[in-house]
């Protein structure tokens, strides 16, 4: 229910989800609409914009936002060519371990490979505050350009 993507960018809903939010901004994107400026006008529309999550890449920008009324820990990093969000979470270190991962990481590895590192240095720094979660979720889908009869993602995990 949160993320999505395109060959032309991808764009994530979190906290208080809202699926359209990541719909209607994919569908910008691929329209060609800049990335801050196709989220920027889904959250300017959305009255209860200061409770989610919403942030996206595309080929020439980020954009992340989390709104005041997310429940903490929340907040956001953005980097060159990703952001990276959460909420619930023990504290700012954990998006903070999640970037660094990502970052540092095997620029030659499979990029849901990356993904997937960066989100268990997330995990190992506490991640979820929420100890009497015995399963949490996570989300990765990895869409490629390259022509494939493999549809509709590359990586869907």
């Amino acid at each position: 229910m949160c993320p999505f993507p395109s060959e032309n960018g991808a764009v994530t809903t979190q906290s208080l989800v809202n699926v359209e939010l990541g719909r209607k901004g994919v569908e910008y994107l691929d329209d060609g609409i800049a990335v801050d400026d196709a989220l920027r006008a889904l959250l300017n529309a959305d009255d209860d914009a200061e409770q989610r999550q919403l942030h996206g890449v595309d080929a020439d920008g980020t954009f992340a936002f989390s709104g005041e009324e997310c429940n903490g820990w929340y907040g956001h990093v953005e980097g060159e060519n990703y952001t990276v969000s959460g909420n619930l979470l023990v504290g700012e270190s954990v998006v903070d371990e999640t970037a660094s991962a990502y970052e540092n990481g095997d620029r030659d590895a499979p990029l849901a490979e990356r993904l997937i590192d960066a989100l268990a240095a997330g995990q190992a720094e506490g991640g979820d505050k929420r100890e009497e979660l015995h399963v949490q979720s996570a989300a990765l889908l990895v869409e490629t350009t390259e022509d494939r009869e493999m549809e509709p993602y590359y990586d869907d995990l």
